[in-house]
Formats: structure tokens, C-alpha cells, sequence
């Protein structure tokens, strides 16, 4: 049974993958100082939104903190699968 199934029925799921892909391409040339780049969408909707979003953001910490936050996700995956994995012993 999915979880949470609520939020994926009113959460456009699609804008939020293009909107999440960017981001991440937007910060990992941003930490690797590549101004000129082509963007992985070229919806100007999508565009401003992660400007928008950057603009709030500490350009400083935004690399480190992007990669801990994927990182822990990752881990809380990859617990979990493990978890699974034991149940079905």
C-alpha cells in the first residue's frame, strides 16, 4: 500500500521531478563554478521557480547542505530495503 497517498494525489509529481532535477543541476554547477551550462528544462515557469528558490538560499552552505540531505535520504533507502530484505527470510 503506498504511504502518504493523500499528498500524491494533489502533488503534480511530474513538476516536481523536472523541478527537483534542475535544482540539483542549478547547485552542482553552482559548487563546480560552471556559469554556462544548459539547463535540464526550458520551461521559464520551472526556470523561475528554482531562481526564485536559489535567490533565498546561502549559496555558501547550499552544496554541503544539498549532499547531506541526499545523502541521509539515500541511507533512510537503503535501511530500509535492508529491512525488507530481512522480513522476507
Amino acid at each position: 500500500m503506498p504511504q502518504n497517498f493523500e499528498v500524491f494525489q494533489t502533488t503534480d509529481v511530474r513538476r516536481f521531478r523536472i523541478v527537483s532535477q534542475l535544482a540539483l543541476q542549478v547547485v552542482s554547477e553552482l559548487v563546480h563554478h560552471n556559469r554556462h551550462y544548459y539547463p535540464v528544462t526550458t520551461d521559464p515557469g520551472i526556470q523561475a521557480q528554482v531562481k526564485q528558490w536559489l535567490r533565498q538560499q546561502s549559496k555558501v552552505e547550499l552544496g554541503e547542505q544539498i549532499h547531506a540531505a541526499l545523502t541521509a535520504f539515500l541511507t533512510s533507502l537503503a535501511d530500509q530495503s535492508c529491512q525488507r530484505c530481512l522480513f522476507k527470510v
